[in-house]
């Protein structure tokens, strides 16, 4: 049975927490496939890129992932749909486009404590089983899911603080946006310098 995992976001920029996530997923699972599904981006202002550019910037991560195993594709099925598009249907995409499948879904310890909030977590567990990145790990985790006693739920460690939200800001600022560039892969560093991303950041 093919394997396939689903990793969603903003990407908006894609960091190196990103790479480390993506990297790990695959020696760990060796999937046929790791779906990059950019999201879409609540923060329309201009601190933010566009859809366009954080799909570029997404793409690039996949070419660069793919120079030591070609199985990551960038996605941006969400960012074609006319309304916000939910975990959910992005999976039952994916199961549609490769029924024989088994998924999975990678998200963080953040989104994994509140993810008895999501639409229709019951659903999504049945479906795919939770990959579920973590800064500390013990060997039987607490399950956060008590209403979910039966859900496939994956716990791996992975201590790499860097998130998007934080590196916009010190993108904006001139002393702090070559270090900020040091924690996003090169290829993705070269597009934002080219273009010029973040500048308009707020400090």
């Amino acid at each position: 049975m093919s394997s396939i995992v689903l990793f969603g976001g903003t990407f908006d920029p894609p960091h190196l927490g990103h790479l480390a996530l993506c990297t790990l997923t695959r020696e760990l699972l060796r999937p046929d496939k790791v779906i990059l599904s950019v999201s879409r981006n609540p923060l329309k202002s201009g601190t933010t890129a566009t859809d366009q550019q954080r799909f570029a910037m997404t793409q690039l991560l996949a070419q660069d992932l793919n120079e030591t195993g070609d199985c990551f594709q960038a996605s941006d099925w969400e960012l074609a749909q006319p309304d916000p598009s939910y975990t959910l249907e992005t999976l039952q995409h994916l199961a549609s486009q490769y029924p024989s499948a088994k998924l999975f879904l990678a998200i963080g310890e953040d989104n994994y404590r509140i993810f008895s909030k999501w639409k229709s977590p019951d659903k999504i567990l049945q479906m795919a089983e939770l990959l579920v990145f973590s800064r500390q790990v013990q060997s039987s985790p607490p399950s956060l899911l008590p209403e979910f006693p039966n859900a496939a739920v994956r716990f791996i460690k992975l201590d790499l603080p860097i998130s998007s939200s934080t590196l916009r800001p010190e993108l904006a600022k001139p002393d702090q946006r070559k270090a900020a560039l040091r924690k996003i892969p090169s290829v993705v560093a070269r597009y934002i310098e080219e273009h010029h991303l973040y500048l308009a950041c707020e400090s």
